[in-house]
């Protein structure tokens, strides 16, 4: 995975991590750091804390992720348009030198 979509990706995880269980939980301390620093033992911790939430509140974890996922994908695709210059059609006579007049 690149490294700014892995990032972009665990802020995702622990901002839906925070919404659910607060800033102040162990399991959002772990998907932060695993986040910053791609590091294995980062990522096992955050696993192993994660897994400690109950099963309830990681659904809604997940739910509130792929909620946020869908609000950045429509987010970036708006900000793609609106960067893609106009589309203009050229005179195909003028291309091929079409004689004038004609």
């Amino acid at each position: 995975m690149p490294n700014s979509l892995r990032k972009r990706s665990f802020t995702i995880l622990g901002d839906a991590v925070a919404d659910v269980v607060g800033k102040r939980n162990l399991a959002y301390v772990a998907v932060v750091q695993a986040g910053k620093i791609e590091d294995e033992s980062k990522d096992r911790w955050a696993s192993s804390m994660f897994r400690q939430i109950s099963v309830s509140n990681r659904k809604q974890i997940k739910t509130n992720a792929i909620e946020k996922a869908h609000v950045e994908r429509a987010r970036a695709n708006d900000a793609g348009r609106q960067r893609q210059p106009d589309v203009v059609l050229a005179d195909l006579g003028k291309l091929f030198g079409r004689p004038q007049g004609a």
